[in-house]
């Protein structure tokens, strides 16, 4: 009997603790997939910076100069980069804090859309913003931010090769040629995991969700035969303008390759560069001929000199445009001797020398202009041949303002101010006489009055 209720108690106990452990276990369990769910998803649901550094060439097999910076909107908004910047550290900087080159961006980049930045004349149909080369192939860091430089606001900053302040570890660097891409998740989402060794591949990455100029053989646009882009009788050039010269860049810019003469069109319509021809020197005797090329409505367009080969004199010159069959393109350009790093701008009325020069993109003048013209926007596309753009003064201007200065009667406040000048310095240098000549007169006086 007492056996039998021992065993009825044990039972009931074991049941009691194997329905708790069991139960334990599977709030347990389904606490711990709730966890690592919660992480998952929180993982995946991470907001990305709203731009990102995603392509990262050093050099081409062409070229060592040749570079891009690739970089991606992330939002579904259109984003102004107006005070946006891709600063360039060395791969072992004094400072990780001030940058040794910068890079301000311009313009605006779509939802979900890139934006190309390109080392100059590289990519020049496909680059929305052109730099100087920079980057070193066996390693370097890129911040992309805004706000004050020693305390901004960071949105990716990559670390390639000999990096020694990466985001985690450094990316490997890519040989000529090869471009550095951050790498997409399954979902087509840019991985951001703060670790640049983990997030960037060398190669094409995943071509499907960046287009990538990965493999450029030349920066010209493929044509099949010369006559495809012949320039045609009919072809449109009104508002096509030379607009920006820079004869003498200043240090440690070089005139052999940081020189150029820029292009606006003031149209409202695309206009086809292929068959221009631009002309500089004294005597008009240097040419360059475009192979092709386009310059959208509003867009301002410079050849540098490493493209042109044409080079602007120190001590002033001509530049003109031409069309294929040799007529000119609105008149032509003078300018007299260059002061270091002043390029000569058109302002919409005049043209005059500016401290800001601005390659590719609208004139900036900081009111120090030295020299100016009197031609119109309408004249500059008249193609007359009798007036200049660039001229200060015209002969018969000077001629005139000799000939007025000849006949103007002089001032009378003139004569009586240089008149009274020389009365003041004659009773100075003379005042013992003047004196002497006091004192007898005062003597002559008093002996006078005595005698009377």
């Amino acid at each position: 009997m007492f056996c039998n209720m021992y065993l009825q108690l044990y039972a009931e106990f074991m049941s009691k603790l194997f329905f708790h452990a069991y139960w334990t276990s599977i709030v347990e369990l389904l606490l711990s997939v709730l966890i690592i769910n919660s992480v998952a998803l929180g993982v995946r649901a991470a907001t990305l910076p709203d731009l990102l550094i995603v392509q990262i060439q050093t050099a081409s097999k062409q070229s060592a100069t040749q570079e891009l910076i690739r970089i991606a909107n992330t939002t579904t908004q259109t984003i102004d980069l107006a005070g946006v910047r891709l600063e360039y550290f060395s791969a072992n900087p004094k400072s990780i804090t001030i940058p040794s080159r910068t890079i301000k961006l311009t313009g605006k980049i779509s939802a979900n859309q890139t934006y190309l930045v390109s080392s100059k004349d590289y990519l020049v149909d496909k680059s929305d913003l052109f730099y100087s080369a920079t980057l070193a192939g066996a390693g370097g860091h890129l911040r992309l931010s805004s706000g004050p430089v020693t305390n901004p606001n960071i949105f990716d900053f990559v670390g390639w090769g000999t990096a020694k302040h990466p985001r985690g570890g450094a990316a490997t660097a890519p040989a000529a040629g090869e471009i550095l891409n951050r790498k997409k998740d399954s979902t087509g989402r840019y991985l951001f995991s703060g670790n640049n060794i983990k997030d960037f591949q060398v190669g094409d990455g995943n071509p499907k969700a960046v287009a990538s100029p990965s493999k450029p053989t030349s920066i010209q646009p493929k044509t099949t035969k010369p006559k495809t882009i012949a320039v045609t009788k009919s072809e449109n050039y009104s508002g096509l303008v030379i607009s920006e010269l820079m004869p003498n860049p200043k240090k440690p810019l070089l005139d052999s390759k940081d020189e150029y003469v820029e292009l606006y069109n003031s149209s409202n319509r695309t206009i086809r560069l292929a068959g221009l021809k631009l002309l500089s020197g004294q005597k008009l005797n240097h040419s360059y001929s475009f192979k092709s090329g386009t310059i959208g409505p509003g867009k301002y367009k410079a050849i540098y000199v490493t493209e042109s080969k044409l080079t602007l004199t120190n001590s002033g010159g001509k530049v003109e445009l031409h069309t294929s069959d040799g007529k000119k393109l609105g008149l032509t350009i003078s300018y007299d001797k260059a002061k270091d790093g002043l390029s000569y701008s058109w302002n919409g009325s005049i043209w005059q020398w500016t401290d800001t020069p601005t390659p590719g993109l609208a004139n900036v003048f900081s009111g120090d202009g030295i020299s100016k013209e009197n031609s119109s926007p309408k004249e500059s596309e008249s193609g007359s041949s009798s007036s200049r753009n660039g001229q200060v003064k015209g002969e018969s201007t000077e001629k005139g303002k000799d000939e007025e200065n000849a006949t103007r009667p002089v001032n009378s406040s003139i004569i009586a101010g240089v008149g009274g000048l020389g009365l003041i310095y004659g009773v100075y240098e003379y005042r013992t006489d003047i004196g002497n000549l006091f004192n007898r007169i005062r003597g002559n006086r008093s002996s006078r009055r005595k005698d009377r």
